[in-house]
């Protein structure tokens, strides 16, 4: 099983974003070591999968040209992203690669974010390919990539207090010439957590719903295994050479 590293961003570029992905995804190979980075982007973004094609830009939104493939969607201010890098697809599961097959990993990496909105009184469902739904109204949508040494990075960007409804305007904002094949999304198909809960929920909240359920969640193999974490920890974060905030943990299985 993987050591995870818990990296917490309250506010960061997309630019910079993709560099620390980037730099934990190198790092997860090399040393074996996990991270679940949970940021939130400034400003008002339209996150690209990787593999979409360029539209032409323009006005106040900034182009944000994910590592992960998946549909584009709305992003920044109001949303909060998660990012989870491993060394192999099944690391949270074994620590044979092979283990889970490519179809499986979504369904068993999306289940600490299902735990993190239950325990923030939200009912959510994960019914397959890369959204996470509230009675059928999207609140996430999740992105995969696995690169040429089996490094596997998860994605996934919650609603908060904006939800994906606002794709459209984006869109049009962005891609006159609809360049960017996207699902349209309309506001009775999406919600956010604020909606679900009457309120707005921190960073903080989000953050320590999400975190705590993704460490539990990655310790649940079919061996025995268990979790330690660590509170109000500052770390250096060696993959990018600068200083995050969070709480380390560690999650390892008893051999």
């Amino acid at each position: 099983m993987p050591v995870l590293d818990l990296i917490v961003e309250p506010s960061t570029t997309p630019a910079a974003s993709r560099f620390t992905d980037a730099a934990l995804l190198a790092r997860a190979v090399a040393r074996g070591r996990g991270a679940l980075r949970v940021s939130r982007l400034a400003g008002t973004v339209l996150a690209l999968g990787r593999y979409h094609l360029a539209p032409v830009g323009g006005g106040e939104v900034t182009l944000h040209r994910r590592l992960s493939g998946g549909r584009a969607w709305a992003a920044g201010e109001g949303f909060v992203q998660v990012s989870l890098t491993l060394p192999h697809r099944s690391a949270l599961v074994s620590d044979d690669p092979l283990a889970l097959a490519p179809e499986q990993l979504l369904n068993r990496a999306v289940r600490g974010l299902l735990g993190g909105l239950e325990a923030a009184g939200v009912s959510a469902l994960y019914p397959g390919r890369d959204t996470v739904t509230v009675a059928r109204r999207t609140i996430g949508l999740l992105g995969l990539e696995i690169d040429g040494q089996g490094a596997t990075l998860i994605e996934a960007c919650l609603g908060i207090e904006r939800d994906q409804g606002t794709l459209p305007h984006l869109l049009d904002a962005v891609d006159p010439d609809g360049a960017v094949g996207a699902q349209m999304v309309t506001r009775d198909d999406a919600t956010s957590l604020a909606r679900e809960l009457g309120g707005h929920p921190s960073l903080k909240q989000t953050r320590s719903g999400v975190s705590h359920h993704q460490m539990t969640a990655s310790c649940a193999s079919e061996r025995a295994a268990r979790t330690s974490i660590g509170a109000g920890r500052r770390r250096r974060c060696s993959a990018c050479s600068r200083h995050t905030s969070g709480w380390p943990a560690t999650a390892r299985s008893a051999s």
